[in-house]
């Protein structure tokens, strides 16, 4: 990535850091932990302009990578995305449609689910994970609507 394709005081990563030190870092992530990840603030693909995803999960652990685009504390993101990789590391093989425990660390005694959906990132198959709304509820129709557009743009369109 190179400094013209950003305003001139992006704050982002790359501008910081350069694309070599980015590189490097993403290398030795691979290798302690066998992925690394994007967080894309302002994407005007998703539907939220928000969108975190991984890379390397496949190459490390036979498993689709992972994206969530629901616009929330990027923290809390990456601590539910790294709960459900925990999972893939201990053999676990998750796919369209599995709703899966042990992700959202909630502070009640609601156990929330995540729902994981065939989708489209970069041109890569992903499984997006879908956030669910403060009532638990995973399936758009019955969402918040303020959650329910974490199902658009599946196919990166």
């Amino acid at each position: 990535m190179s400094n013209d394709e950003h305003e001139f005081d992006c704050e982002c990563r790359a501008c910081k850091l350069g694309p070599e030190e980015v590189l490097r870092q993403e290398e030795e992530s691979m290798k302690k932990q066998g992925w690394f990840a994007h967080m894309v603030a302002e994407d005007s693909t998703m539907p939220y302009g928000f969108n975190y995803h991984t890379h390397g999960l496949v190459e490390s652990f036979g498993h689709l990578d992972i994206q969530v685009v629901l616009n929330i504390d990027p923290r809390t993101v990456h601590m539910c995305v790294t709960n459900l990789i925990e999972q893939i590391k201990d053999g676990k093989k998750f796919k369209h449609g599995d709703r899966v425990d042990k992700v959202i660390q909630s502070t009640t005694d609601i156990e929330y689910q995540v729902l994981l959906v065939n989708a489209v990132e970069s041109g890569r198959n992903v499984l997006r994970m879908i956030i669910p709304d403060a009532a638990g509820n995973l399936e758009p129709q019955d969402m918040d609507p303020e959650y329910g557009h974490q199902h658009c743009k599946i196919h990166g369109e």
